[in-house]
């Protein structure tokens, strides 16, 4: 209970230091709750602003991604539409995909300890300013 309070008083903070009140948004509580291997990345995040059919529609489009598997997606608020979910990305996931899959759903951010980042940003590396695609 206390992640789901922590989790929307960030995002509404969020909201209103972008003047965002609306839209999704996905939040990763802190760095544990990112996993890293040799061979995969796993992420328990929450996702904020898609309704229970929006849901079931990103849960089947997430399965389609090559090296994404999706452990679980559960609505844990109907009336704030907040869900809890758990990912698995194997190293040769399509993050190009997954981005434009992504943008799909407005999702533009993604925010971890209270500090939003680019979909991109998240997923590539930057070097010298510059974003690494490849």
């Amino acid at each position: 209970m206390k992640k789901i309070i922590l989790f929307l008083l960030i995002t509404l903070n969020i909201g209103f230091i972008y003047g965002q009140t609306d839209g999704v948004s996905i939040i990763i509580n802190n760095n544990k709750d990112i996993i890293e291997t040799e061979l995969n990345k796993t992420i328990t995040f929450y996702i904020k602003g898609l309704s229970v059919s929006e849901i079931d529609r990103f849960k089947s489009g997430l399965k389609q991604i090559q090296g994404i598997k999706l452990h679980f997606l559960t609505l844990t608020n109907q009336q704030l539409n907040v869900a809890n979910g758990k990912i698995e990305m194997t190293k040769t996931y399509d993050k190009k995909q997954l981005i434009t899959f992504l943008g799909k759903y407005n999702i533009k951010e993604i925010v971890i300890n209270g500090k939003p980042k680019t979909v991109k940003d998240f997923f590539y590396k930057k070097e010298n300013g510059q974003l690494i695609t490849k």
